[in-house]
């Protein structure tokens, strides 16, 4: 009887273990869809810009230097003069976060604490020759410089957080657009491997990194 109720609680132990580590599981897979659709939002954004942000001289200087209140509150916090970019949404980012998803009890209530919400920021490329060799020495511009990089990246910082403090940071590279007669100044596309459209070419997303704690690429 002894070895039926030893046996009996530790299978009960070990189910209950397996059921916390699917939970844990499934929230951090929340704030995965949470992070992918800050980064989605953060695309829908800037393409919708009515005044072209990049151009084959300044590159993204129509964003990264736009006088649009609105511009610039989807640009990251940074330091004047900083040698590496800032990460951290801007305090001007309305709403932050924002809600994807409510989660709810029985009666349709909103359970405090529990809604799955997303943000993102945007800010120039780490590599950009502002940051890596700037003109005049300690003088660093390339938070706001993107004319000297010839790859003219940006990236876009999306954060997803879901119940349990289960949260994910995904940071995307986007590339230079091609400019075609087609599509105008505005017109650019990614594409798996640097693929195009049909009367659009457009460079691929250089690089995504995931991260919970950890910084996790792929």
């Amino acid at each position: 009887m002894v070895v039926m109720t030893g046996t009996a609680i530790g299978v009960l132990v070990a189910s209950q273990s397996d059921l916390n580590l699917a939970g844990v599981g499934r929230e951090q897979q929340m704030a995965l869809y949470a992070a992918e659709y800050a980064v989605a939002r953060a695309k829908g954004f800037i393409a919708s810009q009515q005044v072209a942000p990049f151009n084959a001289v300044n590159g993204w200087n129509g964003l990264l230097q736009s006088p649009d209140p609105a511009v610039q509150a989807t640009l990251c916090q940074t330091t004047v003069g900083a040698a590496q970019p800032g990460t951290a949404v801007n305090a001007a980012f309305v709403p932050v976060p924002a809600s994807l998803y409510t989660i709810a009890d029985r009666s349709g209530t909103p359970i405090s604490g529990q809604n799955i919400t997303w943000s993102y920021c945007v800010h120039n490329n780490a590599e950009d020759p502002g940051y890596l060799a700037p003109a005049t020495a300690g003088v660093f511009t390339g938070n706001t410089d993107d004319s000297r990089d010839p790859q003219h990246l940006i990236v876009i910082e999306g954060y997803g957080r879901a119940p349990n403090n289960a949260q994910v940071h995904l940071s995307v590279h986007v590339g230079v657009p091609t400019l075609n007669t087609t599509g105008g100044v505005q017109s650019y596309a990614q594409e798996g491997s640097g693929a195009a459209h049909t009367g659009q070419g457009g460079a691929s997303e250089a690089g995504i990194t995931v991260s919970g704690n950890t910084p996790v690429k792929f």
